[in-house]
């Protein structure tokens, strides 16, 4: 690698590995800086839907990925009161349900044996100033300088908030709360992400193992402070006694202690400026109902690099030449997320949370269609406006 690399990428998670593989293959020399070290845990639903998959398959790491263990689930299910609503995958497609640390750990390792990335681990950013003709970082470790840096530090990035590109959240604020159980022998078989809609939480179930479950619980403020210090105990009794969620409790041993994160919603005013992009969470967060976090930060990771090289070769990293990887993202992002934000909306009234899951449970071609717009299958067309605010809101 040169001396001075052409790309510092600060956070060396999912996003920030595979961007600098990304950028690597196209000839370029990336400098990862991550304050953590591998393996290590992540709040996170560990649902990657079927798109996310298909973004490492065409990286060539579907095989370090099967490594780690995951188990396959064919579509989502979601429940609110006596109703629940299947969605399958069209095209018999399938997503993973994978431990946080276990893939990150083999990202980072792919990430680290990648020619042309550099990566230094347990190393945290101080400062960083942006020039006008290079980026300089401070680190625990030195200082570093390069053509560009790449934001990939996670919901409350350091790098969207010097760059200037933060922006106040709206809406109350929600928090994810997720634990790790093993189940009894009497669980349920999982062939689907299972998600409930409660009273005043949403709860959802992703296998990450045969004989393991990821616990996700998304909530308001006064909940997660509610909960407290007694965060195991308080959380699983409280999920303990809904009816719908015994046959997987039941007998389960908790494996990793109960962990909380957010707030959840992260907006932006860009994702780009001068000689800055930013990628994965940093580059805005909602709430990943459909579980589709991972996965948008794949193909976030892929479109920054085909910008950011194409913007090097032209010796022109502006915030208007950046500006392109704003544009497509939001193009994707708008398919992709799109099921997320009308549950999302819908959940801020339990009644309409209801009225929506029924009108999947009654449609589930629709629903079916609907899943294919958020893995990028079909295009966001698919359904007419009249036909989905019908599915959604009508009666």
């Amino acid at each position: 690698m040169a001396s001075t690399p052409d790309i510092l990428i600060v956070g060396g998670g999912l996003a920030g590995s595979v961007t600098a593989i990304h950028l690597a293959r196209r000839g370029h020399s990336v400098l990862v800086i991550e304050r953590g070290t591998f393996p290590r845990e992540k709040v996170c639903g560990e649902g990657m839907m079927p798109h996310g998959v298909a973004e490492l398959e065409a990286l060539g790491l579907g095989d370090a990925i099967r490594e780690t263990g995951p188990v396959s689930f064919r579509g989502i299910a979601y429940h609110s009161g006596e109703t629940t609503a299947i969605g399958d995958f069209p095209g018999g497609r399938t997503g993973l349900g994978l431990r946080r640390h276990r893939i990150d750990a083999a990202l980072h390792q792919a990430c680290a044996d990648e020619p042309g990335v550099e990566v230094k681990l347990d190393t945290r950013v101080l400062d960083l100033h942006l020039g006008s003709e290079a980026v300089q970082i401070k680190t625990s470790r030195g200082v570093h300088q390069a053509r560009v840096v790449i934001g990939a530090d996670g919901l409350h990035s350091f790098v969207r908030r010097k760059a200037g590109l933060a922006k106040a959240p709206k809406g109350p604020a929600r928090y994810g709360i997720r634990a790790h159980l093993h189940l009894s022998n009497d669980a349920p078989a999982m062939p689907r992400v299972e998600v409930f809609v409660l009273d005043d939480l949403e709860v959802y179930l992703t296998p990450t193992a045969t004989d393991e479950l990821n616990v996700a619980v998304l909530c308001g403020r006064a909940l997660a402070q509610e909960f407290g210090e007694d965060l195991d105990v308080r959380l699983m009794a409280r999920l303990s006694h809904e009816p719908a969620l015994r046959p997987f409790l039941d007998g389960a041993e908790v494996l990793t202690p109960p962990a909380v994160w957010g707030p959840l919603r992260q907006r932006t005013r860009a994702v780009s400026a001068d000689r800055v992009l930013l990628v994965g969470d940093a580059a805005g967060f909602i709430d990943a109902l459909t579980g589709e976090g991972m996965s948008l930060s794949l193909v976030g990771a892929r479109l920054a690099a085909e910008v950011l090289s194409t913007a090097l070769h032209e010796g022109d990293l502006s915030a208007r030449r950046l500006r392109t990887y704003d544009r497509q993202r939001a193009r994707h992002g708008r398919s992709l997320s799109l099921l997320t934000e009308l549950l999302v909306r819908g959940i801020r009234h339990r009644w309409l949370a209801r009225r929506i899951v029924r009108n999947l449970a009654r449609h589930p071609e629709a629903f079916s269609t609907l899943l294919g717009i958020n893995i990028g299958e079909r295009p966001i067309w698919a359904i007419p406006p009249r036909d989905l605010l019908q599915l959604t809101v009508g009666r």
